[in-house]
């Protein structure tokens, strides 16, 4: 089987890596607008499964082309501003589709972005094809736990997700896309709240939480979990925060209003704070070569833990499930997978995980779905391996039973 993967970015680099060695997978073809970025990461391959070309992924017509080259189906792994036009293509070509995220794109909002996405449901259905979005690990991963829990409870009142990053960071790099994080920090969230969608300021909800690699600061933020869990799972409230130990520093400069997407005047030039902020923060590492050289020097490093919590009740009981994703390292993923980091290689294992199980007809559905929607045997599948790749999850149940329960 051929897969097509478009962006060769930290996702890209552990796709192609995980895909790549895959009995399964006969090629994997590499693309991205700028084709050095795909050869560097199929030097550090090594597969021979691999092959590069350039994209433009906002060039419908081109993705067609390559996509019907054999393709069995095509993996988002670039921006959510791409997620349409390249649906648009694997529609076209009538191969399948994967992504990892529905935003936060500069066009639109998440919750925008997902409609847009669930919109074509139907003409997805019709044709036979699968669009499986947000498969990465938060969204994606997250959204499996929920369903776990949900079908073990009669009623679901409550879904709280946090996200904390612990990164230490030694050298004026940053681990992320700088105008990403701006452009995510500064989107007032969504929050589901007794059945309904509101939304709040940017920075809200503030929490202080310990875990057993220090504390930390988390904030509501908005995400995909929020917008897709209360369409296709009957709940109360979700929210999703997430943070780290300097999460303060963020809000402050928000506060500051160097965030802020209005122009300003400086000596007569009309100029946004936010692509100021962009341009004086640090960038991401150039290429993969600096990355792996500060990895090796000890410069960098980082850890995440995720906490799913989902309370409810079965029967006349109340129930809690609590889930703790525990990723490796980020030293400890890059020895595995080179190049790759804490964030992409649970996001992007998880992802190629789920596109292996679509590849191998081992999802049952067709149209535009969540991985909530997913049944229990593929779920247990799903989770199974990422077991295998060094990814633990925990889980702790608990049922308050009354003195006149039959359960």
């Amino acid at each position: 089987m051929k897969v097509f993967v478009i962006g060769a970015g930290a996702q890209g680099n552990v796709i192609s890596w995980v895909l790549s060695r895959s009995r399964d997978v006969e090629e994997v073809v590499l693309a991205d607008l700028h084709l050095e970025r795909a050869r560097e990461i199929i030097v550090l391959n090594g597969s021979d499964k691999l092959r590069g070309e350039k994209v433009d992924a906002g060039d419908v017509g081109s993705m067609v082309k390559l996509m019907k080259d054999g393709m069995d189906m095509v993996i988002n792994a670039t921006l959510p501003d791409f997620n349409l036009k390249i649906m648009e293509a694997a529609y076209r070509a009538s191969v399948n589709y994967l992504d990892m995220a529905s935003g936060t794109a500069k066009e639109w909002t998440i919750d925008q972005g997902v409609t847009r996405q669930l919109s074509l449901h139907e003409s997805w259905k019709e044709k036979g094809l699968a669009a499986l979005i947000n498969t990465g690990r938060d969204p994606g991963v997250t959204n499996v736990l929920v369903r776990e829990a949900y079908d073990k409870m009669t009623s679901v009142s409550d879904v709280e997700i946090r996200d904390i990053s612990y990164p230490r960071i030694e050298v004026p790099i940053s681990l992320m896309s700088t105008e990403a994080s701006i452009l995510g920090s500064s989107m007032p969230p969504q929050v589901y709240e007794n059945g309904e969608y509101k939304r709040f300021p940017p920075f809200s909800g503030r929490e202080e939480v310990e875990t057993e690699m220090g504390k930390a600061v988390i904030f509501l933020h908005d995400h995909e979990e929020v917008s897709t869990i209360p369409r296709f799972l009957s709940v109360k409230n979700v929210f999703f925060k997430m943070g780290n130990p300097d999460a303060d520093l963020s809000k402050k400069l928000y506060d500051l209003g160097l965030m802020a997407e209005e122009k300003i005047g400086i000596c007569g030039v009309d100029v946004a704070p936010r692509d100021v902020l962009s341009k004086i923060l640090p960038l991401e590492p150039s290429s993969l070569k600096e990355y792996m050289g500060h990895v090796k020097d000890g410069r960098i490093d980082s850890k995440n833990v995720l906490f799913v919590k989902i309370t409810g009740r079965r029967g006349g009981n109340p129930m809690k499930v609590e889930f703790v994703i525990r990723g490796l390292s980020l030293t400890e993923c890059s020895n595995i997978i080179p190049g790759s980091s804490d964030i992409s290689y649970l996001t992007s294992v998880s992802a190629s995980i789920f596109s292996l199980m679509l590849l191998r007809g081992e999802v049952n559905h067709t149209g535009v779905f969540p991985p909530e929607v997913l049944e229990s045997a593929e779920r247990e599948r799903f989770l199974k391996m990422v077991g295998e790749w060094n990814i633990k999850i925990d889980e702790m149940m608990s049922v308050k039973r009354g003195p006149a329960s039959k359960e």
